[in-house]
C-alpha cells in the first residue's frame, strides 16, 4: 500500500492494531506491505471481509462488479462507502 494511504489510515501501527491482518511491514518508502492472512487457506471470506472493512475509507465508492474474464477472483459485493456512512 502506498504511503499516501497508510497515511490516511493512520500509518503502520493503526493498521496492525485493526486486526485485520496478520502482517503489517513497513517499507522505507513510506508504505506497507500488507498480509491478510498466515496462509492462502487463512484467506477466508471473513478475513476478506476484515481486510475490506479495515481498508474502507481509501477504497474506491461503489459496489465492485464480477469481471467475467475471471471469475475466480473474489470479493466483497459492497459499496465501501456504505460502511462509512453507517458508523
Amino acid at each position: 500500500m502506498p504511503e499516501e494511504l497508510v497515511r490516511r489510515l493512520g500509518g503502520s501501527g493503526e493498521l496492525q492494531q485493526r486486526g485485520a491482518f496478520a502482517r503489517v511491514i513497513p517499507l522505507r518508502s513510506g508504505g506497507a506491505l500488507l498480509q491478510a492472512s498466515e496462509t492462502l487457506a487463512g484467506y477466508t471470506d471473513d478475513a476478506m471481509r476484515k481486510v475490506f472493512e479495515a481498508l474502507a475509507p481509501v477504497l474506491p465508492p461503489g459496489e465492485p462488479t464480477p469481471d467475467p474474464a475471471y471469475p475466480e477472483v473474489r470479493f466483497v459485493p459492497q459499496d465501501p462507502g456504505s460502511l462509512l456512512h453507517s458508523a
